[in-house]
């Protein structure tokens, strides 16, 4: 209801003085015919007496509203003056290479409004800042209890929220350890690998940590394959080592590249750090056990071989060769080798030829030349085994061992081959194939010679190798320990030699952690980072305590921290922190900032109910305000005058500062006071003498306390004029010949000063390597003069409750008084700022006027609030801290309705139109049918969203309406049941995302 036109004594309008006019004419003149279409005289003058009566009737109307004005300024009231928007802005450099530079106080800058006439507005930087190169590169949160590392920022991954100590991220920990041998894991077939670690003096690891290793639920061994990682098919725990089984039918080890060792290798990922953590070890030896392994190609004198072969060729010869390649075994260099194989042998005639007959034959013979040679068997004495050393082929035994392996007098089928793998063998190219070869070569042929007999040659078949390390103790190469996003890595000696190894490592601290890095150390005052949060939830439980890296370990930073340990939003001001050094955290060497929830509250259930939501950290920010600074400006004195009135040129005056030049009746006793408070600034000539004096004189509200001597002035604000005191009730300034009152002032004010995020982009001076500027949030607090109607309504409500706060509806009316940011307020009596019931508390539900755009700056607000009401309240409930000032619940509604409309023409506009006025009636403070909006603890129920649409043209009926409600939770916008929380006496509905399905009728 407008306050202007409550009251009305005669409500008459000047249609109806005419209609009254015709009805007395008929009684009283009935002669003379009022006839609007052709009037006469009498018809004229009617009208001008109906028009000056209904002036009057609407002046005489006014009259109880200007004697209301009248009283109201007889008790020095007025309207409140503009007051000026305020936000954040950061400054940012031209790249992270140039050197940083102070962008000092009072720098202006300009920026821009979105509105359809475009206005400008100056704004003021409130505090110095040094704007450094130095950027956050990223966020890193630790919980040692839950084992976690999550990335919650990323200046290359812009997000819409950062949430910390909340786990929300994926979490990023792992333990691994990788160990590999080039050698002994290069394995195709079925193996059996074991590992044992050894404490200093070959002492064993204890059973306990071994037992837990080889527990599947919390340790995997994997080796690397062509696959990707391939679990072994076994494990188990045998005396001290741990043994692995690789399948027959698993894919073989692949040789990769891993943090630059080429090798192949074995990973032993951990998925329970709390069973292994204390694992370390100052030998770590393994063992590889492979049986039955075919040989990778059988060159049988020059020949391929197959299942059954001939090594030496079906016709025994001297130096002929049997060749067998195994990269798998014969890569074991020092292990034990068994070269097994199955023997038959087979008799092969020797080829008869006739020239070589030793038999003469003649037509006529004696007996004696019909003797023939016995026949005899061809076969192998002696064989000598060899390898290839990169030179030149070399005996594998310097004994015989082994030569006669192939001998007929040895009845065994089943033969073996056992030798130690040579630590030189090399590769070599046989026929089309180069690997690693062994040989056997015949040196020796029993009966070589003979002429008739038969080759007694052997046949192989099931040739296959097996190997053993025994007596060679093999350590792996390389080493790697992945853990913490960390990565070490180095060789076997290296790693060792640097003390006990300790493959598995948890998280050094206790306490949960936010890590941020940086690339240039932020040094440099003041340096000052802007933390936007999404809420304002108290969080003064908590205790943060925040450090930084400096060579030598963790040292405490010293800072000012206007978010309340990040209750709030805010600046925190680094100061006099100049030895940053760099450190290698999660992969990243960079210089540190850490803040440690020093008594674990973030693990606590309230904590995790509260936990901090940021829309945005900055580094290189300040406060900025809408001023606009004046020039200074000069009056005089001219003559002894009561009440001497002097106006400025600007108006909407946010500070001032008054200074009056006393040169010629000050005493010393005022300039010794004086120069004690700080309001004596005195000039001096070149010679020193003093020439002029100026004194600080006081603004105050009114002249009621003000004495004779009292260095008093007033001002209006709004009209742009100062006034000095009678003499009586405040100091009239001397009289001077030359202008002796200086004036320093600053205007600003308006609404339209509520400048967007983004809008001031503009520095109205040059400064270093700056090239831009913006703000990250949208600036408020700005408001015009206060209207006449709020000034009436307020200064009515002062006389009602004097500024003592008792009944609810006092403390309601205080708070619009406090700020014109407030838009509505509903007190609760009884009740915390939670809802649940506490005696003797009083908790006032605030919408502040921009609530979509200044919810993270609420604390800014709240802070006016209490100052505002701190005399007016009982002391009693802010001692006992029973006064509560929150946020209405916003309940965003989300409306899926079923509309049948009659046409398919004008379905769109139909559809569009529902789309608006569903937006419009839920707004909070334009909706509901008489658009004042919705008070605060009611929410709009489906038969009013119905009612709400049904009179759109084009509608038909509504044949269903469902009505979704979100709140905002700890983990985000979370659904929750609209009939549970239309309980909830604070909450209060923002218009949601609909679903409007449209069905046509045609009748």
């Amino acid at each position: 209801m407008n306050i202007l036109h409550t009251i009305e004594m005669d409500g008459r309008k000047k249609e109806e003085v005419i209609g009254q006019i015709k009805d007395k004419a008929l009684c009283y003149v009935p002669e003379w015919k009022f006839d609007e279409e052709f009037p006469d005289g009498g018809t004229a003058l009617a009208y001008v007496y109906a028009d000056m009566l209904s002036k009057t009737i609407q002046k005489f109307n006014k009259v109880a509203l200007k004697n209301q004005i009248a009283f109201l300024n007889a008790l020095d009231a007025s309207l409140l003056p503009a007051v000026p928007a305020t936000g954040y802005t950061v400054f940012s450099l031209v790249n992270n290479e140039v050197p940083g530079t102070i962008v000092s106080a009072g720098t202006i800058l300009t920026g821009q409004t979105d509105d359809s006439v475009v206005q400008s507005a100056s704004f003021e930087t409130k505090e110095d800042v040094y704007v450094t190169p130095a950027e956050i590169e990223c966020i890193y949160q630790t919980g040692r209890q839950q084992d976690y590392i999550g990335k919650i920022y990323d200046k290359n991954h812009q997000v819409e929220e950062i949430v910390l100590f909340g786990f929300h991220q994926t979490n990023l920990q792992y333990h691994e350890f990788h160990f590999c041998h080039e050698e002994a894991f290069a394995i195709k077939g079925n193996a059996w690998i074991s590992v044992e670690f050894l404490k200093r003096d070959s002492y064993n690891i204890s059973t306990e940590i071994l037992e837990q290793l080889v527990k599947k639920e919390q340790v995997v061994f994997e080796y690397l394959s062509e696959e990707g990682y391939c679990e072994f098919s076994g494990i188990q725990l045998k005396e001290s080592s741990i043994c692995f089984l690789k399948g027959e039918l698993q894919p073989k080890f692949k040789k990769a590249e891993i943090e630059g060792k080429e090798g192949c290798w074995i990973r032993c990922r951990v998925k329970q750090i709390d069973s292994v953590k204390f694992l370390e070890f100052d030998n770590f030896y393994i063992k590889v056990k492979g049986i039955a392994i075919l040989p990778d190609s059988i060159y049988a004198n020059g020949t391929e071989g197959t299942r059954r072969y001939f090594p030496f060729g079906e016709r025994l010869s001297n130096y002929s060769e049997w060749y067998l390649s195994s990269e798998e075994v014969l890569c074991k260099k020092g292990a034990e080798v068994e070269l097994a194989f199955q023997i038959n042998f087979v008799k092969i005639p020797l080829d008869y030829n006739v020239e070589n007959d030793p038999i003469k034959w003649e037509w006529i013979m004696k007996k004696s030349d019909f003797e023939r040679d016995p026949e005899y068997d061809i076969t192998i004495e002696e064989v000598i085994w060899e390898y290839y050393n990169g030179l030149g082929w070399r005996r594998l035994f310097e004994d015989s061992r082994y030569s006669d392996i192939f001998s007929v007098q040895n009845d065994s089928p089943y033969r073996k081959v056992k030798f130690t793998c040579p630590l030189d063998i090399q590769p070599i190219l046989v026929n089309s194939s180069e690997s690693l070869f062994i040989r056997a070569r015949v040196v020796k042929v029993n009966n070589f010679l003979k002429m008739k007999g038969s080759y007694v040659s052997p046949v192989l078949e099931s040739t296959s190798f097996s190997y053993e390390y025994t007596a060679r103790k093999c350590n792996p190469t390389y080493l790697i320990s992945k853990n913490n996003l960390d990565v070490r890595a180095g060789t076997y000696k290296k790693l060792l030699s640097e003390g006990a190894f300790q493959p598995f490592q948890s998280l050094s601290e206790n306490n949960q952690m936010l890590y941020m890095g940086f690339q240039t150390a932020p040094v440099g005052e003041p340096i000052k980072m802007l933390v936007l949060l999404k809420d304002c939830i108290e969080r003064s439980y908590s205790n943060l305590f925040w450090e930084y890296y400096n060579g030598h370990g963790w040292k405490s930073l010293n800072i000012i921290d206007e978010t309340e340990n990040l209750s709030k939003s805010g600046i925190i001001n680094f100061i006099g922190n100049k030895d940053f050094k760099k450190l290698k955290l999660f992969g990243r060497e960079l210089y540190w900032i850490r803040i440690c929830d020093g008594n674990g509250y973030y693990g606590s259930q309230n904590g995790i109910q509260g936990l901090p939501r940021l829309s945005g950290i900055y580094l290189n920010a300040t406060k900025i305000e809408h001023v606009e600074k004046k020039a200074e400006e000069y009056f005089m004195m001219e003559s002894f005058q009561e009440s001497r009135k002097f106006a400025l040129t600007g108006n909407h005056i946010i500070d001032i500062q008054v200074y009056v030049n006393e040169i010629n009746s000050l005493s010393n006793l005022d300039e010794k006071s004086l120069r004690k408070e700080g309001r004596f600034a005195p000039v001096y000539d070149e010679s020193g003498m003093l020439t002029e004096a100026w004194v600080k004189w006081i603004c105050v509200p009114d002249f009621v306390l003000s004495s004779q001597e009292d260095r008093h002035f007033i001002i209006d604000k709004n009209e742009g004029y100062i006034v000095f005191g009678n003499g009586r009730q405040g100091r009239i300034p001397s009289i001077s010949r030359r202008k002796n009152i200086r004036v320093s002032y600053s205007c600003g004010g308006g609404n339209y000063a509520n400048v967007p995020a983004g809008g001031v982009k503009k520095i109205n001076q040059s400064i270093g390597y700056i090239n831009k500027v913006f703000n990250p949030e949208a600036l408020t607090g700005g408001a015009d003069m206060e209207a006449l109607e709020g000034a009436i309504k307020r200064s009515t409500a002062v006389i009602r409750h004097q500024n003592r706060a008792i009944t609810i509806r006092d403390y309601e009316e205080l708070t619009l008084a406090a700020s014109r940011n407030v838009k509505k307020v509903k007190c609760f009596s009884g009740c915390d700022g939670s809802g649940d019931k506490l005696s003797g508390a009083i908790t006032l539900v605030v919408l502040q006027s921009d609530y979509q755009n200044s919810k993270s700056l609420f604390h800014v607000l709240k802070k006016d609030l209490l100052a505002f009401l701190k005399d007016k309240v009982n002391d009693n409930l802010l001692l006992m801290k029973k006064l509560f000032i929150v946020e209405p619940v916003f309940v965003k509604l989300n409306v899926k309705v079923e509309i049948v409309v009659g046409s398919l023409q004008n379905l769109y506009q139909v559809k569009k139109m529902v789309s608006d006025r569903l937006n419009q009636f839920i707004d909070p403070m334009t909706g509901n049918f008489h658009g004042n909006g919705w008070s605060i603890g009611s929410l709009p129920n489906t038969i009013q969203i119905q009612n709400a649409i049904n009179t759109i043209p084009g509608v038909l009926y509504i044949r269903k309406v469902f009505i979704s409600a979100f709140v905002h939770k700890n983990t985000g916008l979370g659904e929750v049941q609209y009939e549970e929380i239309q309980q909830n006496k604070y909450s209060l509905p923002v218009s949601g995302e609909h679903e409007i399905e449209m069905m046509i009728e045609e009748g």
